[in-house]
């Protein structure tokens, strides 16, 4: 095993994706998990066609699970990241990225997703385990259920490099069609009226008048 891969970032940035196509309860999400919430999302909005920018999508998933947050929380890693994925990817890895990720969402009998990241001196460059295949490695977790394993195999054990300054927006660029919201959307709640006080005002007193 590496010594570096995975990162502080890269735990961190595979926390959030992991609960965020986990089979958690959304709190306030009346009732439904994260994947289920992410699959109604799928439903009116395919992160994954190929025409979406996944810096862009990895964003939105983060900040719908911390409320706001952004991920990694250390700027400069965040950078690094967004980078990654804009830059250094190759079309190919791109590819298998969204179809994997595409086909949990529409795979009903995939319970949850666990993210990794692992060194892999055989590959080029980065590549989704195996062999950017574009098929989900599916596996059955203790209580029966089928999860899939979504692994990053990164040929270098060490850092990401670091974009020049300005060259990665943050957060980054939105899409150039419509986005709609990652989540449940709430009903606000209505103002509670108060009660009106059911204390009648004592009339005023009259003043006695001294007798002369």
């Amino acid at each position: 095993m590496g010594s570096f891969i995975p990162t502080k970032a890269d735990q961190e940035i595979c926390r959030n994706l992991t609960k965020r196509f986990s089979d958690q309860l959304v709190p306030g999400g009346g009732g439904k998990t994260y994947m289920q919430q992410l699959r109604d999302h799928h439903g009116r909005e395919n992160l994954f066609d190929g025409n979406h920018h996944l810096q862009r999508v990895a964003h939105r998933l983060a900040t719908s699970v911390t409320g706001g947050a952004y991920v990694p929380a250390d700027p400069t890693s965040r950078s690094r990241w967004h980078h990654l994925l804009r830059k250094l990817l190759t079309p190919q890895t791109t590819k298998a990225i969204n179809t994997v990720l595409k086909k949990i969402l529409e795979s009903p009998g995939i319970s949850y997703a666990v993210f990794s990241t692992q060194p892999a001196p055989t590959v080029q460059n980065f590549e989704l385990h195996p062999s950017n295949s574009g098929d989900p490695m599916l596996l059955l977790d203790a209580n029966g259920k089928v999860f899939c394993q979504v692994i990053l195999d990164c040929h270098d054990d060490q850092p990401l490099p670091t974009p020049a300054p300005g060259t990665e927006p943050d957060p980054p660029d939105p899409e150039t069609t419509p986005e709609k919201p990652i989540g449940v959307r709430r009903k606000k709640k209505k103002p509670v009226k108060k009660a009106k006080s059911s204390k009648k005002k004592a009339p005023a007193r009259k003043s006695a008048r001294k007798k002369r």
